[in-house]
């Protein structure tokens, strides 16, 4: 087992790096979002908070696959 360390400081850099509003800003992401029907919009979101933070897992010394 492994003990990894944050400081409140990196868990308010993934708070705000899992802002939708970001989500949104990118390119192309609002359009993809309002042509599909909710339950695909509801999936497009969960695979992008969970892409972020596996992200911010990785970047802070942790290994988030299952095995």
């Amino acid at each position: 087992m492994r003990v990894i360390q944050v400081t409140d400081e990196d868990c308010c850099e993934l708070l705000e790096s899992l802002e939708l509003a970001r989500y949104r800003g990118k390119v192309g992401a609002q359009d993809v979002l309002e042509g599909m029907p909710d339950d695909q919009r509801l999936a497009a979101l969960h695979r992008h908070f969970h892409y972020v933070v596996c992200g911010w897992l990785q970047k802070h010394g942790a290994n988030p696959r299952r095995d």
